[in-house]
């Protein structure tokens, strides 16, 4: 569906969300953390990661590929079937983003 006609839940500019597997910080055990998308007509899209202490990352998708973040530390990029599993610098701190979540479907 494109963009444009993507719909948005009700007062935020999110076409999507939905809870996603997270681990942060070194050590930490898995827990789940809510992930929101804004979707745009060039095919690529902004997902952002709500930790459960209040801090939000940003992840960049391109044609349902993610290219960047607005962390300073290096982001890693592995899939496993229609995950992507997103792990930012040396705290091994880890996102599973599922490519519906990204790309709507």
């Amino acid at each position: 569906m494109p963009a444009s006609r993507d719909a948005l839940i009700p007062g935020t500019p999110f076409h999507a969300s939905a809870e996603v597997p997270c681990v942060t910080g070194s050590g930490a055990k898995a827990s789940r953390c809510k992930a929101s998308v804004i979707r745009r007509a060039n095919s690529s899209a902004t997902v952002v990661v709500a930790l459960p202490g209040g801090q939000k990352l940003q992840f960049l998708f391109v044609k349902g590929k993610a290219v960047a973040s607005d962390q300073p530390e290096t982001l890693a990029l592995t899939r496993r079937g229609d995950v992507s599993v997103l792990t930012l610098g040396q705290s091994g701190d880890r996102y599973e983003i599922v490519d519906a979540l990204v790309v709507g479907g």
